[in-house]
């Protein structure tokens, strides 16, 4: 697996996170501005950052020094996520990107190693927030977080993150 580290000049690289979780996002945009800098200017932008980006073709960037950065990916999840913006543009385009899928596995697959995240899914409250363990969509975790709690966000469907979750238990039974 190859990454390619991009950083993030916008954002402050100091705070770190002891990660517990991972977060898919669906990073939706028409092909005609699918390159990898439009992303970038559109996060600087929206004053978003993230982890990690994975194109259509199975590229993998790291947009901060070190994946446990905290990055603002998941409004309730960035204290204790690592997140991945997945290149497409509608769930059926994400399922037919072979090549884009192995590479989101194997990656999920090696920060799951690198920072012993259980990939099964669960939330555990404490009076002052929630705390995300697993991998799981950003749609999945904003229905923990208050403002957008009403209107989810259109993510990564449940089908594709079922699809990731399998993958690393048939790894971890070879």
């Amino acid at each position: 697996m190859t990454i390619e580290k991009l950083n993030l000049p916008w954002i402050d690289q100091k705070e770190h996170i002891r990660p517990t979780a991972i977060v898919l996002h669906w990073w939706q945009v028409p092909s005609r501005l699918s390159s990898i800098r439009w992303f970038l200017s559109a996060l600087k932008r929206k004053g978003l950052s993230v982890q990690f980006a994975v194109t259509k073709d199975g590229k993998i960037y790291q947009l901060v020094n070190s994946p446990d950065v905290k990055c603002a990916h998941a409004r309730c999840a960035n204290d204790s996520a690592i997140g991945i913006e997945i290149q497409g543009f509608g769930a059926k385009e994400l399922d037919r990107q072979k090549e884009q899928f192995n590479a989101v596995a194997e990656l999920v697959a090696k920060l799951c190693k690198d920072y012993k995240i259980n990939p099964e899914f669960r939330v555990s409250n404490t009076s002052q927030q929630a705390i995300f363990y697993g991998v799981t969509s950003h749609k999945e975790v904003d229905k923990y977080c208050l403002a957008r709690r009403f209107w989810p966000k259109r993510d990564v469907h449940d089908g594709y993150v079922q699809r990731i979750i399998e993958s690393l238990k048939s790894e971890q039974s070879l």
